[in-house]
C-alpha cells in the first residue's frame, strides 16, 4: 500500500475509534445511568400500581390525593431490589420518593416522583410558595399584643395563583411569658405538594418595658421594692426613664473620695466594669447645678456635664423619688450628690438624719464622701430572668456572667463575693502576680461579739504592723486566729502616709510592709460597708496626727488619737494564686465557693 493511502486509511481508524470512545463515554456516563433511572420510575409505577390492587380502598375519590412512599413500596416489597445513585452505592431518597394517585371521573393517573442524587423525576414535586404578611422573625416586649400579620400571597408553578385561605395557621404566642415562639403556616398544592413555613416571634422583657409597666411616672419611688437588677455581677436600682434610656444607681457605696477626686474615683470604678456592661452604657449628661439651701427641694435642672460614662445622683433626682430614709437612695449615708454649694462646700445626703424624710447636708469639699455610681444603660436592653425584688434581682441578657467552675478568681470582677471559712469576703482587685486582693464582708465576731483592739500604739498614731501592741500588728498577727486563712498569702502592702488632710491621691510617702492581713486602704473600692461594729482604715495625717475609722452605718469618721476608745477589725487579705471557682454565682446571696 502506497504510503499516503496507509497515512489516510490509519486516520480514519483513529478517528472512528476516538468516536467509539467518546460514544461509549457518553453512552455510560449520561445515557445508562438516565436509562437506569428511567427503569427504576417503571418499577416503582408497577409497584405502585400493585399496592393499590391489594389496597384499593386506599385510592383517592374526587379531589384527593393518595401517597404511597418509595420507602413503604420497598418495605413492604412491591419493588424487589434497592435504587442506588448512578456511580455509588448510596441508596436514592426513599423517604421523599414517592407515587401519588388523583383520580378524574374515576380514571386514576399516577404520578412518580424519584429523587436519585443528580437525577430526578420532571413530575411536580414543589409545595406553593407562601409569602408572609410582615417579618419572619419578630420581637414583642413582655405583655404586648400580638396580632397575626397573615399571608400576603400563595402561588404554585402548576395551580397559579391560590388563596391564602388555603394556609393553615397555627402555634400559639405568650406574651404573658417571655421565649421564643413559632407559628407554623402550611399549605397543599393539588397534588398534594406540602409547604411548611414558620415565623418566630421572640418574647423579650427590656428595662424600659420593666419600668414603664411598674410605675406610670417613669421611675421608682423610694419606698420601691421591685428595681433590683444586676449589672456587671453588682447589685443595681433602677432609679427611671431618661429619655430612650434608663437610669441605675449602685445599691451600695463603692468607693470614698474628696469633692475635687469623685471623677477620677468614678473612673477608677468604671474600669473594674466587664467588657459586655461597658457596650450597654450610654454616655450622658448628669445635673451639676449648684444650689443654694433655698432650693434644696427641687425637682429640675438647668446645669448638665458634659457627656460621661458615669456620674452621681443630682439632689433633683433625689427629691424625685421622694426619698426617704428607708428608701433605696438612703443605702449610703454621708454619700456625694452631684451638687455643691460653692466652690468651697457640697452637698451630701445626711449622715444620720433625725426625721423620716432624708435631709441634706452641706459639708467641706475636703469630706471623704461616699460614692454611689449612677450609669445610664439603653433602654431597649433585653432582660432575660428575674422579677426585680431583692432575692430575684432582674438579669440583663447580655451582660457578663457568674463564673464557672475552674475559673480563676483572679480572673473575675472586683465587687463579687466568695466564702472563706464560712466568712464572706469580697474582690477588691486582681494582681498582676495572679493573686486577688479581698476584704471580709463585715467585722470579726468571735463568739457572737464583735472583735476589738483598743490599743493603738503610742501619741503619735501611724499604722505600722511590725510594731508590737498596736491596731496594725494585732491585725496581722492574731486576727488570724479568729478566720480561716489558709487560701491567704502575705503580700506587700503600701501604707499611704498624708501630711495634713487626708485626701485622694495627695499622700506624700507610702511605706511598704509584708503582711498577711492588714486594715483597709479608705480609697480602695468596696472599702466602705455597714458592719457590726466600727473599724480602722490604714491612712494617717503626720502632722495632723488623725486618722479614719468608718462607723457602724458605713460612714467615714475623722478620729484623733484615743488609746481608750475601741475598735472592731475588718481585715484585708490576698488570695493565692491559682485560687479557682467551685460554685456559686459571685454574689452576696451567692458567693463563690473557692478551691
Amino acid at each position: 500500500m502506497e504510503k499516503g493511502k496507509y497515512d489516510k486509511t490509519l486516520t480514519k481508524v483513529t478517528y472512528a475509534i476516538a468516536a467509539l470512545v467518546v460514544i461509549a463515554i457518553v453512552y455510560f456516563i449520561f445515557v445508562k445511568p438516565y436509562l437506569t433511572f428511567r427503569s427504576y420510575e417503571k418499577k416503582m409505577l408497577a409497584g405502585a400500581e400493585r399496592y393499590y390492587q391489594i389496597n384499593a380502598r386506599e385510592l383517592p375519590t374526587g379531589k384527593r390525593v393518595a401517597t404511597v412512599s418509595l420507602s413503604t413500596l420497598s418495605s413492604k416489597q412491591f419493588i424487589d431490589q434497592d435504587f442506588t445513585v448512578p456511580f455509588s452505592s448510596k441508596l436514592c431518597n426513599i423517604k421523599d420518593s414517592w407515587v401519588k394517585v388523583t383520580t378524574n371521573n374515576g380514571d386514576y393517573k399516577y404520578h412518580v416522583y424519584l429523587d436519585c442524587g443528580f437525577l430526578e423525576s420532571k413530575v411536580d414535586h414543589d409545595g406553593p410558595v407562601i409569602k408572609l404578611n410582615g417579618d419572619q422573625e419578630m420581637t414583642l416586649t413582655k405583655h404586648e399584643k400580638y396580632d397575626e400579620p397573615g399571608v400576603t400571597s400563595v402561588m404554585d408553578k402548576n395551580d397559579g395563583k391560590m388563596s391564602t385561605k388555603d394556609v393553615n395557621i397555627s402555634g400559639d404566642v405568650n406574651t404573658k411569658e417571655t421565649g421564643t415562639y413559632k407559628v407554623k403556616y402550611t399549605a397543599y398544592d393539588s397534588l398534594q405538594n406540602k409547604t411548611e413555613i414558620f415565623r418566630t416571634i421572640h418574647v423579650i422583657e427590656t428595662i424600659m418595658s420593666v419600668t414603664k409597666r411598674a410605675n406610670s411616672k417613669g421611675y421608682y419611688p423610694s419606698d420601691s421594692s421591685n428595681n433590683y437588677i444586676y449589672f456587671s455581677n453588682q447589685l443595681y436600682r433602677i432609679i427611671g426613664i431618661d429619655g430612650d434610656n434608663i437610669k441605675i444607681i449602685s445599691n451600695e457605696v463603692v468607693g470614698v473620695s474628696n469633692y475635687a477626686s469623685i471623677d477620677k474615683q468614678l473612673n477608677n470604678y468604671y474600669k473594674t466594669l466587664s467588657s459586655k456592661s461597658k457596650k450597654l452604657i450610654v454616655k450622658n449628661k448628669y445635673c451639676k447645678d449648684t444650689l443654694s439651701k433655698k432650693n434644696l427641694d427641687t425637682t429640675e435642672c438647668s446645669s448638665y456635664t458634659e457627656p460621661k460614662n458615669l456620674h452621681i445622683i443630682s439632689i433633683a433626682d433625689i427629691n424625685k423619688v421622694k426619698s426617704r430614709v428607708d428608701g433605696y437612695i438612703s443605702n449610703g449615708r454621708g454619700m456625694w450628690t452631684a451638687n455643691k454649694y460653692n466652690d468651697n462646700y457640697s452637698y451630701l445626703v445626711n449622715i444620720e438624719s433625725p426625721e423620716d424624710r432624708d435631709t441634706v447636708s452641706m459639708v467641706l469639699n475636703t469630706y471623704n464622701g461616699g460614692l454611689r455610681p449612677v450609669i445610664t444603660i439603653k433602654g431597649d436592653t433585653v432582660i432575660s430572668g428575674g422579677n426585680g425584688s431583692y432575692e430575684n434581682p432582674l438579669i440583663i441578657l447580655k451582660d457578663v456572667k457568674p463564673g464557672k467552675a475552674g475559673e480563676l478568681i483572679n480572673k473575675r470582677l472586683p465587687g463579687e463575693y466568695i466564702i472563706l471559712g464560712g466568712n464572706t469576703w469580697r474582690i477588691i482587685e486582681p494582681q498582676d502576680d495572679g493573686t486577688t486582693k479581698v476584704i471580709l464582708n463585715n467585722t470579726i465576731t468571735t463568739t457572737g461579739e464583735d472583735l476589738e483592739y483598743n490599743d493603738l500604739g503610742n501619741e503619735q498614731y501611724e499604722y505600722n504592723p511590725k510594731k508590737k501592741n498596736t491596731y496594725a500588728y494585732y491585725i496581722n498577727n492574731k486576727a488570724n486566729m479568729y478566720l480561716q486563712t489558709d487560701k491567704l498569702v502575705s503580700h506587700q502592702i503600701k501604707v499611704p502616709i498624708y501630711k495634713e488632710a487626708i485626701l485622694y491621691g495627695k499622700e506624700i510617702d507610702t511605706k511598704t510592709y509584708k503582711v498577711k492581713l492588714s486594715a483597709p486602704n479608705l480609697y480602695d473600692l468596696y472599702t466602705i460597708s455597714v458592719s457590726n461594729g466600727e473599724y480602722i482604715t490604714v491612712n494617717t495625717s503626720k502632722e495632723d496626727n488623725y486618722f479614719f475609722y468608718i462607723s457602724s452605718s458605713g460612714n467615714v469618721v475623722k478620729r484623733s488619737f484615743d488609746r481608750v476608745r475601741k475598735y472592731s477589725i475588718k481585715p484585708v487579705g490576698f488570695l493565692k494564686k491559682g485560687t479557682v471557682v467551685v460554685n456559686g454565682n459571685g454574689t452576696q446571696t451567692s458567693p463563690y465557693t473557692v478551691e
